[in-house]
């Protein structure tokens, strides 16, 4: 959390990655933050996969109580 008690946006990029499984690392993420979350926010985390050779994931990051998009991003 920042000083406001915001969330860090390094930790939605953790997220994200979270949803690949263990031996699957992207060569880089594009991330748009859309919101902020804060402390006591819950959030989901969904993910989709595209099959190989393209191999794109897309993620998606809201929050709960609202179901607002705090962030989207994709990777490859």
């Amino acid at each position: 959390l920042d000083l406001n008690r915001h969330l860090n946006n390094v930790r939605y990029v953790e997220w994200a990655l979270a949803c690949l499984p263990e031996n699957s690392r992207p060569d880089n993420i594009d991330i748009k933050f859309m919101a902020e979350a804060v402390l006591g926010d819950t959030v989901t985390v969904g993910c989709t996969s595209s099959a190989p050779p393209d191999s794109r994931h897309n993620f998606q990051i809201k929050r709960s109580s609202d179901d607002k998009n705090l962030a989207l991003a994709y990777s490859s």
